[in-house]
């Protein structure tokens, strides 16, 4: 709370952190950021800089449906919707581990 001269208080606003646009090949977080992510957030983190390297634009998931017996499937991420999920603050790690496994 912040006093002014008027004798009234006001709250203080929270300042939301900064994301930077998405770019191809360039880290989802700062160094000092990444010293202070979980152990899966920071493997996650290293594949995709290691992956990016390559040009590539997205990488294949291999899906299996053991609730339906579907059999498997394949799907396409694309790293920008990688970065999205990865910069939510809802999510946290529990989901991209889970995600990642």
């Amino acid at each position: 709370m912040l006093e002014q001269a008027t004798g009234q208080v006001e709250a203080e606003i929270p300042v939301a952190p900064v994301l930077t646009p998405f770019q191809h090949g360039k880290p989802f977080v700062t160094e000092e950021e990444e010293k202070s992510l979980g152990t899966q957030m920071f493997n996650l983190h290293r594949w995709y800089l290691r992956m990016s390297n390559d040009e590539g634009k997205m990488f294949g998931v291999k899906y299996r449906d053991h609730d339906f017996f579907r059999g498997e499937d394949d799907f396409w991420v694309y790293f920008e919707d990688l970065y999205h999920i990865y910069h939510r603050q809802a999510l946290d790690a529990y989901i991209i581990t889970i995600w990642v496994l």
